[in-house]
């Protein structure tokens, strides 16, 4: 497939024939430690699929080779992940939680994404001083679900009306606009005609359509057209469509792929289809404001046509959604194929220093977006401020503002406010007055504070030659605006630098708030005003949420911690955030450390912190000190420092209370298999034709802050029913203390009989042990699972599951069960059976000569059967805990 991209450079005017995908998806996280090992991406792709264990074991060999990247499609069908393999690439490139990923059969864009990553590794590495300026768009607490129920592709039946005498593709234009004007059910008809020429051959042929003659039957169109499930009327509905489509952006069409320029996309919506379009590219907005625009399209439910382009040519495709952790939902057109969430940042190198930019000129990543609203009754219009043909004024490096003398502790008319260093981003010259810029809390403008020249005509018109700011200019000046504070009542407000536009006719454009601007936060309470946020001319942090925590903190395990951090001044940077936690005592107990992210000025970035706690704070409050290790750029040198993060609001520091009991995690580096009666792997499968017997084997070190003694066993959790089947443990308890490594717990062996596992159904391995009177699974709920399931077994369904027959039980023998603990001690012991209440047998102990045996089990009640060689003969006792 094929699509005709403008190279952007400054202007966002010329194009150029591109022959496939050159895209900008990148992880939200950027260190620059390096290559990541096949190991470490093996642990990273864990925390989202199950990796098969051969491919596992696989990375853990010598020989396992540096990759560009690591494809891992989970082992049960559930979707896949895509791994960075270099750390200035991130960490996550993309995942689904569905399909798979089958380079060998994916759409042309997802192949060209990697073909992408690939040149990205090899720059990284030719070139240590380049980074990718990756940005974390994480989103703490919202998220879209994919807006796009449509799974179209480019073949039949959409490429139908096609009348070529061969199979043609409809081109990833037309197809991602078609998913998105099917969205929106618009427009009943086009409107006006194209007529352009093709090549077929040797000869020419002439395309013409007449858009107001068609009428596009959405009702009889599918979101999901599977051979022989459609009628003709059904297929000819979305054939016309997407016929329409290719002319309307002046497709050529051709064998091997069809090709249209995102310009053609943009007139073709708004000239034939009756859409209200706004194009944007990198170029001109901020990365941060960039990504915002599609957040906030996309919580307002409109799908964005997205293209990207470079020298490894281009594709389009539509974003419809992202999630929790900020990754962008693609549809990428290919009947869902390669569909997913991927981290989407701008696929551009940065250089460190200035000799490092002729590197950047043969790999430039140029993402567009198109912003199509259907001119309907009810729908909201593009923001002015968002067309392409607009002045942008956006702070630069040295932009300030700050109060003018003391803050005020009132509201007051007579307060001043002055600001400095901004120019226009944007591609037309600005013309008109800055101000200051008064919103509530919902965002709405309350007052605008204009220039002192704006009686004059502007601030521009009495400033610059010919009234003007033109591009890329920058204004200097040190403007005073008083900021009317009076008349506010209680509620938060925010100070911002804004704009607006003098129109040839001598009006007054609306006022815009300027880009990548700071910005004043106080909050007006009872007459006082308090300060929830101040600029900085020094590098500066602050929280600008509460920590989000994935859980309450407990003891012993990974705690991450979400910290939504602002950059208060106008200095890109790199940085790590810290998290310090403090007991009670004053005394610093442990510290967390983020990746490192390029941060932007006046943005917001969300760093992830894991913690690992101390059993020492069990049940203490504690003060979590938040700070930072800044790097700045300055004079081609990098310039590090560690400074505090500023508290939420500047008042507010975080405590938590450490949860008294919980999952406390001991084993770091688990490394879990299926192993024969040989000790030969058998992944996460037990076929019961190939094995008499296998069982559980765990390796893993312990990295619990005070160790472990007591008892251990498995369990197993069905999938489907969440039945639980306890299994026993060899050693059936430990003794653990930090630091300790090669440590291996064996289940009981496994045979068809001895443990009641249904054919083909997966259960999740648990490992259990005993923490203050509760049992703990040891694998921490948000890790990935390992699953197991059993194959030629006797269990077909949960019915063949039948109970042993015992219905009476004896009162003989030396048993006792306390704190999940079955001790026995018989004289010519020699097996014990254990059961549940319906008969389910939930362990089966050989006594191997022994006259005690100690058997970890779950709270419950149970039926035990002991099995001698003596005249005592055979003893059943119900046991509680």
């Amino acid at each position: 497939m094929k699509i005709y991209l403008k190279v952007f450079r400054t202007l966002r005017k010329n194009s150029l024939m591109l022959l496939s995908l050159g895209v900008f998806l990148l992880s939200g996280t950027l260190t620059f430690a390096g290559n990541v090992t096949p190991a470490e991406a093996v642990a990273i792709a864990e925390r989202y699929v199950q990796v098969n264990k051969q491919v596992r074991r696989m990375a853990q060999t010598r020989t396992a080779k540096l990759s560009p990247y690591y494809i891992y499609n989970d082992d049960r069908g559930k979707g896949f992940v895509v791994v960075a393999g270099h750390d200035g690439m991130g960490e996550l490139l993309a995942y689904s939680d569905d399909g798979k990923l089958d380079t060998t059969n994916a759409d042309s864009g997802v192949r060209d994404i990697l073909r992408a990553y690939r040149q990205v590794y090899r720059q990284l590495n030719l070139h240590p001083s380049l980074t990718t300026r990756a940005v974390a768009l994480k989103a703490t607490g919202d998220e879209v679900r994919p807006l796009l129920k449509t799974y179209w592709g480019q073949h039949a039946p959409f490429n139908n009306r096609l009348n070529f005498g061969y199979d043609v593709p409809t081109g990833c234009v037309a197809t991602a606009m078609s998913q998105i004007m099917y969205y929106h059910r618009w427009p009943e008809h086009g409107r006006g005609q194209n007529s352009y020429k093709q090549q077929q051959g040797d000869s020419i042929m002439t395309l013409s359509a007449d858009f107001s003659k068609s009428t596009y039957a959405w009702q009889s169109m599918l979101p999901v057209y599977q051979q022989g499930s459609y009628s003709a009327e059904q297929a000819d509905a979305v054939a016309r469509l997407l016929r329409d489509l290719g002319i309307a952006t002046n497709m050529q069409y051709s064998k091997d792929g069809s090709g249209a320029t995102d310009n053609d996309a943009e007139n073709a919506f708004a000239s034939y289809f009756d859409y209200d379009v706004a194009a944007i590219s990198l170029d001109i907005e901020s990365p941060v404001g960039f990504l915002d625009i599609m957040r906030s399209e996309l919580r307002k439910g409109f799908p964005i046509f997205m293209a990207g382009s470079s020298d490894l040519g281009g594709h389009a495709w539509v974003a419809d959604g992202f999630n929790h952790d900020g990754l962008v939902h693609m549809n990428f057109g290919w009947y869902g194929n390669g569909n997913g969430y991927y981290a989407v940042s701008v696929l551009n190198l940065v250089a460190k220093k200035k000799e490092d930019y002729k590197q950047l000129l043969d790999f430039r990543y140029n993402p567009v977006i198109i912003l199509a609203h259907p001119n309907k009754a009810g729908v909201p219009k593009i923001e002015e401020a968002l067309r392409e043909q607009t002045s942008k004024l956006s702070f630069d490096v040295g932009g300030d503002m700050h109060f003018l003398g003391a803050k005020p502790t009132a509201p007051t008319a007579d307060a001043k406010v002055v600001y400095t260093h901004f120019y226009n981003r944007g591609d037309k010259p600005f013309k008109g007055d800055v101000g200051l810029g008064i919103y509530d809390e919902k965002g709405n403008m309350m007052r605008a504070c204009p220039s002192d020249y704006y009686a004059k005509g502007g601030y521009t018109v009495a400033r610059f030659q010919g009234g003007e700011l033109a591009h890329n200019i920058l204004a200097a000046d040190t403007l005073a605006f008083k900021a009317d504070l009076s008349n506010l009542k209680n509620g938060t407000y925010t100070l911002a630098p804004v704009y607006a536009e003098r129109k040839a006719d001598g009006k007054w454009g609306q006022w815009t708030r300027m880009k990548m601007a700071p910005r004043i936060v106080l909050e007006v309470q009872n007459g006082k005003v308090l300060y929830d946020e101040l600029p900085s001319n020094e590098p500066a942090l602050q929280l600008v949420e509460k920590p989000i925590l994935e859980d309450s903190l407990q003891i012993g395990v990974r705690n991450m911690v979400h910290l939504a951090v602002r950059k208060l001044d106008g200095r890109d940077a790199k940085c790590a955030i810290r998290a310090e936690v403090v007991d009670e005592k004053g005394q610093l107990v442990s510290t967390g450390v983020s990746r490192s992210l390029i941060i932007y000025p006046y943005g917001t970035t969300v760093f992830d912190v894991p913690l690992t706690l101390p059993r020492q704070v069990k049940g203490q409050k504690c003060r979590i000190r938040i700070k930072a290790d800044v790097t700045h750029y300055i004079v081609d040198k990098e310039v590090g420092t560690r400074i505090d993060v500023k508290d939420y609001k500047m008042r507010e520091p975080w405590y938590v209370t450490i949860a008294k009991t919980g999952n406390e995690k001991f084993f770091g580096s688990t490394i879990i298999s299926v192993e024969d009666a040989d000790g030969v792997g058998h992944g996460n499968e037990i076929d019961y034709e190939a094995l008499q017997k296998a069982r559980l084997h765990a390796s893993f070190e312990v990295v619990g802050a005070a160790g472990y003694v007591g008892p251990v066993r498995y369990q197993l959790t069905d999938m489907v029913t969440g039945r639980v089947v306890p299994l026993g443990a060899d050693p059936s308890s430990l003794n653990l203390t930090e630091g300790q490594s090669g440590i291996g717990v064996y289940s009981i062996w496994m045979a068809k009989n001895n443990v009641q596992l249904v054919n083909g159904r997966w259960y999740k391995v648990g490992l259990i042990v005993n923490l203050d009177g509760k049992d703990v699974d040891v694998f921490p709920k948000w890790e990935n699972p390992y699953c197991i399931r059993v194959l030629n077994g006797p269990y077909n369904s949960d019915d063949d599951i039948t109970p042993t027959g015992i219905n009476t039980t004896e009162t003989k023998g030396n048993i006792t069960f306390e704190g999940g603990v079955l001790n026995i001690q018989q004289t010519g012991l020699q097996t014990v059976s254990v059961y549940s209440l319906n008969g389910a047998l939930v362990q089966r102990v050989d006594a191997a000569g022994k006259n005690n045996l100690t058997i970890s089990l779950p709270h419950g009640t149970y039926i035990v059967k002991i099995t001698t060689n003596t005249a005592a003969g055979n003893l059943v006792r119900k046991v509680s805990w």
